[in-house]
Formats: structure tokens, sequence, C-alpha cells
């Protein structure tokens, strides 16, 4: 079962990466601006920042869920975990200010990064059990 959970998520990886490289990462706020209604901008561009990280939530999420269930990971994919978890806070930073350029570019990474994680669990590259 983990091999079959590993390629669907890696599928559905490569599919959030072309999303990354080809959609906005923010909604336009231009409307909103323009009306004067500076709390009900923000309150747009803090849904956005959600939105946006519950993305990269599930992924990690259920990485995570299932190194649970496999046993204490090795040091290279905490590094990893963390690093997505500190480059999501920036990309939350960029999506929230509406700097379209940095908030792709970091999703372009985290994705880059979750795909390895996925790709480490693959049972080919596993170590046989004892």
């Amino acid at each position: 079962m983990t091999l079959q959970l590993v390629v669907f998520s890696l599928l559905t990886l490569f599919l959030m990466l072309i999303a990354q490289l080809m959609g906005p990462a923010v909604p336009a706020a231009a409307g909103q601006e323009a009306a004067g209604d500076v709390a009900q901008q923000r309150r747009a561009r803090l849904d956005a920042v959600i939105q946006d990280t519950l993305r990269t939530y599930i992924f990690f999420a259920a990485y995570a869920l299932m190194l649970f269930l496999l046993g204490k990971p090795d040091l290279l994919p905490q590094y990893v975990g963390w690093a997505v978890v500190m480059l999501q806070l920036l990309k939350g930073y960029a999506v929230f200010w509406e700097r379209i350029l940095y908030a792709r570019f970091l999703g372009v990474v985290i994705v880059g990064l979750l795909m390895f994680l996925w790709i480490l669990e693959l049972p080919l590259l596993q170590a046989p059990p004892p």
C-alpha cells in the first residue's frame, strides 16, 4: 500500500508543480483597493494565504502520518521537513504582500522538496527489513 500512496502523491505533487509554475499565486485585489476598504482587502489576502498553506499542508501531513507508521525518519527527511515549514512561512508572507514572483518561486521549491520526501519513501529506495 505504501507504493500506491507514494505514486499517487507524486502524481498529485507533479500537478501541483505545474499549477505553481503556471497559475497566479494571489487573487487580484485591485478592485477592493480602489474601493478603499482596507480591512476587506486584508481579509482577502489572509484567505489567500490560508488556502495556499492548506494545499501544502495536505501533502506534508500525509507524509508525516506515514512516517509515524513506519518509524522515526533519518536526519535528512527531518531537515527537509523543517525547510518546507520555514519556506511555507516565507511563501505565506509573499502571498500576503502579493509578491507573486517570489511566491511562485518558493512554491516550486516547496513542491520540489515535498517530491524529494515522497521519492525517498518509494519501496525501491528503502532498506530491506531485517
